[in-house]
């Protein structure tokens, strides 16, 4: 039965049939290719031709949580608030109150359905406040970190 696949935006229809336990006849725009497939932690090691290729495979809950998390700032009402863009669990701090940061670094690390979502900073400048500790569980919205302006250096709320 025909599926779609999306491959650099675009859509092609595909199927896959299993001629094995872990060998596989794809099925792509028209051509038959025969692969190897087997299972890795993040998703599927794919042998084709004789070269390896790890894909990962994601449900569309999950894209869209790594989407949210791939935004700079998550979802601040200021540009120098770091707030959490979905719920989940603190497992990791990389900044501290007054230590610089530029536009870009990673300031937390929070998990969600099982994926570490490195979350940056929306602007340059100096950790004002760091609000979480690494264990705290966070729900959408909530002040993980405020920004000061930079040169200042000094803990401003």
């Amino acid at each position: 039965m025909p599926d779609g696949l999306s491959l650099d935006g675009h859509q092609l229809e595909c199927s896959i049939s299993a001629t094995g336990s872990d060998t596989f006849v794809l099925r792509l725009a028209g051509r038959s290719v025969p692969l190897a497939a087997t299972r890795i932690d993040s998703g599927w090691r794919i042998t084709l031709r004789g070269r390896a290729f790890d894909i990962e495979t994601m449900d569309e809950r999950a894209i869209l949580i790594g989407r949210l998390a791939k935004r700079t700032g998550g979802s601040s009402g200021r540009a120098g608030m770091l707030r959490a863009p979905m719920p989940g669990l603190v497992s990791r701090l990389m900044t501290s109150p007054g230590r610089k940061v530029t536009e870009g670094d990673g300031l937390v690390v929070l998990e969600a359905m099982k994926m570490q979502n490195e979350l940056r900073a929306p602007v340059s400048g100096h950790t004002a406040e760091v609000h979480v500790s690494a264990g705290d569980a966070v729900d959408r919205g909530d002040l993980l970190v405020t920004l000061g302006p930079p040169g200042s250096g000094s803990a401003a709320g």
